[in-house]
């Protein structure tokens, strides 16, 4: 009885199978556009780009796939885009293929790719305000210090 148990694990964890979350991310306009696929299980996976119903083996950088800590994995394969037109993104697609799932097909939509160009403002804005309250600091400290010598 407890070997069947012991099988219905083994059974259980062996057809274990997690569906990946898959985003299209891009840091900046000119570096390639990855498609990352994450919390997939088993790690025997296939991502790949492709170009009007065609596998692309140009323009394509694959990743290896890498642990996740919870048990699942992740991984990422870049597409370079610097000579293609952002008109012509439509017809590239990033797809995911796990055994026991339904082929995730996504495709290159500007409007869905994560960047980091949202950030970089903000970045800005909070280095701006330290320079500028650095700057008063200075001024007050320079007329304080006039102020004490000239008396």
């Amino acid at each position: 009885d407890d070997l069947k148990k012991l099988l219905g694990y083994g059974k259980s964890t062996l057809q274990r199978t997690e569906r990946p979350r898959v985003s299209l991310l891009q840091r900046s306009p000119s570096s390639p556009v990855v498609c990352h696929a994450t919390g997939f299980y088993p790690n025997r996976v296939v991502v790949f780009w492709r170009r009007d119903g065609q596998e692309l083996h140009e323009q394509v950088d694959p990743g290896e796939v890498l642990p996740n800590h919870d048990g699942t994995f992740q991984v990422s394969v870049d597409l370079d885009l610097t000579a293609v037109p952002q008109e012509d993104w439509g017809r590239y697609e990033c797809v995911v293929q796990l055994k026991g799932i339904e082929d995730i097909s996504t495709t290159l939509d500007p409007a869905h790719i994560r960047t980091n160009g949202g950030d970089n403002h903000i970045l800005a804005f909070i280095l701006t305000g330290v320079a500028v309250v650095a700057a008063v600091a200075v001024v007050v400290g320079v007329f304080l210090y006039r102020k004490k010598n000239v008396y």
